[in-house]
């Protein structure tokens, strides 16, 4: 890993991770997400760091693997809310394949704290109980029916 520094996000050779670089508000839990599209070998060997810490460990605990459509893999974990403090943080990625190619990305999120107290949408849980309404794709978000 010593020839590869992340100090900004570098997208390479399909591995994507999701949440992009970018802010986001500590109020929130996130599913983070790695996408490797078009594998040209299979997967042997992966590394996840946290801020410099080697969290491969407890990525492979929560992980959810899936597939892309139109080809490829992907690796899901939620991340639960408040976990990351503010500031910046950064997230490294290098995933080795049986034909000793490494694939690496990163990205940086700015961690924003909010003040006052986090209120929810009222009775949303009692539509949800009663299964009056659902979420549709796109714009527009829960539709009453």
């Amino acid at each position: 890993m010593d020839d590869f520094l992340f100090a900004e996000p570098v997208a390479t050779q399909g591995l994507s991770i999701v949440p992009n670089s970018g802010r986001m508000f500590r109020t929130g839990a996130f599913d983070l997400v790695l996408g490797v599209q078009s594998l040209p070998a299979a997967l042997t060997a992966g590394y996840v760091a946290l801020d410099g810490l080697n969290v491969t460990q407890a990525f492979l605990q929560c992980m959810q693997p899936g597939t892309i459509v139109g080809g490829g893999q992907s690796f899901r974990c939620a991340f639960p809310r408040g976990l990351l403090t503010p500031g910046d943080h950064v997230l490294q990625v290098e995933l080795t394949l049986a034909n000793q190619t490494r694939l690496r990305n990163a990205v940086r999120w700015t961690v924003v704290a909010l003040t006052g107290p986090l209120r929810r949408l009222p009775g949303l849980s009692a539509f949800a109980a009663a299964g009056r309404f659902r979420l549709r794709r796109g714009f527009g978000g829960p539709r009453q029916l």
